[in-house]
């Protein structure tokens, strides 16, 4: 699991030693920004991958979206600092080599704002934008 390879989990757990302390809103935070998500938990098979890196704030913006949705997807670990970017693999997806990448079937979005676009428009449920042009402006 992810967490475990980045040991992400481990280095937050000692920060914020009181974790089951925390204000409710801090705690569902840190929940929705992490995977696996709650589809996953129950077990539904994901069909989305994300590629990603656990350091990425463009990454975590996505990976924030795809829980509050509660889209189940598959985490796609991309290990920037030894250079997984510059693969074959994942050159084929992102020839500018940056995370993240969200492939839903044949259709590969990456930038992270066009993956958040991508996602209200095609998953509309829990809608992360508002409906009106202009809110929706100034929220992105």
């Amino acid at each position: 699991m992810w967490l475990t390879d980045c040991f992400a989990g481990h280095i937050i757990a000692k920060i914020l030693t009181k974790y089951q302390q925390l204000p409710t809103t801090l705690s569902e935070a840190f929940a929705l920004s992490t995977f696996p998500t709650m589809a996953a938990i129950i077990g539904e098979s994901p069909k989305l991958a994300l590629y990603s890196y656990w350091q990425s704030s463009c990454s975590w913006r996505v990976r924030f979206a795809l829980n509050l949705k509660g889209i189940s997807y598959e985490y796609k670990a991309v290990n920037l600092s030894k250079g997984e970017q510059f693969t074959p693999e994942f050159e084929k997806l992102n020839p500018l080599h940056f995370v993240p990448v969200l492939v839903d079937g044949d259709v590969v979005v990456s930038d992270s704002y066009a993956i958040l676009l991508y996602l209200e428009e095609k998953y509309p449920q829990r809608a992360l934008l508002p409906a009106d042009p202009q809110l929706k402006a100034l929220n992105l």
